[in-house]
């Protein structure tokens, strides 16, 4: 899912704001709760692929890597540098785009986690 903003898969509690996930974060630690919190941020809109296809690709990929007999610490990699291929270039442009809006959620995470 970190090219598509579509999935099957549903969240258990959702919010819109880094204010609303920080509040939750210090509610979670002000109830002494030993858990930890996945935040899953979609890809910006303009980056999204249509999920069925980059599923396609994916499953090319990992039908070749099968075939090649590629295992271990060299699966990432090729994993990638297939996708990127297949893709054209589209899912290492969607990647740069979900990674950048990571970093810039957390950040305001962080700084919604630390203001009083």
């Amino acid at each position: 899912l970190f090219y598509s903003r579509e999935s099957e898969h549903k969240m258990e509690m959702r919010v819109e704001t880094p204010t609303e996930i920080a509040a939750a974060i210090k509610v979670s630690d002000e109830l002494g709760l030993k858990q930890g919190m996945i935040v899953a941020n979609p890809i910006p809109v303009e980056y999204s692929l249509p999920n069925d296809k980059i599923e396609a690709k994916i499953s090319e990929a990992l039908h070749e890597m099968d075939r090649l007999g590629i295992k271990g610490k060299e699966v990432t990699p090729y994993l990638l540098s297939e996708i990127v291929k297949l893709t054209e270039g589209k899912s290492l442009e969607s990647n740069i785009a979900f990674i950048t809006n990571n970093a810039y959620l957390a950040a305001e995470i962080a700084v919604k986690c630390h203001t009083k």
